[in-house]
């Protein structure tokens, strides 16, 4: 985990590819493409891989024991699935909207491999949130499986993966 958030540090985007996929179009930690939120170019830098227009905006990731400190919850302490838009305290140009708001999905210990990355990534910076997208081209499906993800390697300029069921970084 300590070498993702590296890579993470060092303005990388990384999928993680973990377990088995989620339901439905989010990427919830287990089929995530990732990137440090707090980078100037973050929002241009997804896109350049998923080929999105620049003016969708991007979700959040945010350790459960940290939302609060950086969103209005309104009372709610969580928000696992990504269902709910909350205005950011002090605003990240590449995961709020207009308003600044922003879909957020808080992790808790119990996705492990996110969580660990999250924490690791807490560790050496003290932000405790990642921009977190789907791990998808346009037009396509989440990713399934490990061909899909070589299929996604190849037509796009992704250049890292983090394979943590098998303990494995792959990288172009």
């Amino acid at each position: 985990d300590d070498r993702i958030a590296d890579l993470l540090i060092n303005k990388e985007v990384v999928a993680l590819f973990s377990g088995r996929s989620e339901q439905g179009q989010r990427g919830l930690g287990h089929r995530s493409l990732l990137v440090d939120a707090t980078l100037k170019d973050a929002r241009e830098r997804i896109s350049a891989i998923k080929k999105r227009a620049w003016y969708r905006p991007f979700a959040c990731s945010i350790l459960e024991e940290d939302f609060s400190r950086y969103f209005e919850s309104n009372g709610i302490k969580k928000s696992p699935y990504m269902l709910y838009a909350f205005k950011m305290k002090d605003p990240i140009e590449s995961v709020v909207s207009q308003g600044n708001y922003c879909r957020v999905q808080t992790v808790d210990k119990e996705n492990t491999n996110y969580y660990n990355i999250l924490q690791a990534f807490k560790k050496k910076t003290n932000i405790p949130f990642l921009l977190n997208t789907s791990l998808n081209l346009p037009g396509e499906p989440l990713v399934e499986t490990l061909e899909d993800l070589k299929i996604t390697f190849e037509n796009s300029s992704l250049k890292y993966s983090y394979l943590p069921d098998i303990h494995k970084l792959c990288y172009k």
